[in-house]
């Protein structure tokens, strides 16, 4: 197509594919990276083969909501961190996205800064609830 308007319909054609393939990719890595799949997936199966309670009592009474040591899980606290590992991703997912966004510095700066912080507080609460399964708190 050696007209004008060929060379148009060439260059939307080329946009068009660049975008679906761009589309595809995102989906492809939020489905590799989802923590509905691998990184949940085998903290849950300890609840599934040990059946844990959901929740344990001190002797106070007072609720425990992560078990003592680390050879032992709560069912709820396979479910706090759950979350947690959820959030931490979708933030990492965040800075991944806001790298796509090169022409609009203002929203890519944005979207990578909230991408840290969630990232960041999901790896300080994480760290935290490990020093007190660990007993170092």
């Amino acid at each position: 197509m050696g007209t004008a308007r060929g060379k148009i319909c060439e260059t939307l054609v080329a946009e068009n594919h660049s975008k679906a393939k761009s589309a595809t990719h995102q989906a492809q890595f939020w489905n590799a990276y989802s923590p509905s799949g691998h990184s949940r997936f085998w903290g849950n199966i300890y609840t599934l083969v040990r059946t844990p309670p959901a929740i344990a009592g001190s002797s106070g009474g007072a609720p425990i909501l992560i078990a003592p040591g680390i050879d032992q899980q709560l069912g709820m606290e396979g479910i706090v961190a759950s979350v947690i590992i959820l959030v931490g991703v979708s933030g990492l997912g965040l800075v991944y996205y806001g790298s796509k966004y090169v022409f609009q510095p203002g929203y890519a700066t944005r979207l990578m800064i909230l991408g840290m912080i969630m990232a960041g507080v999901a790896f300080l609460v994480f760290s935290y609830l490990w020093n007190i399964k660990a007993g170092l708190l």
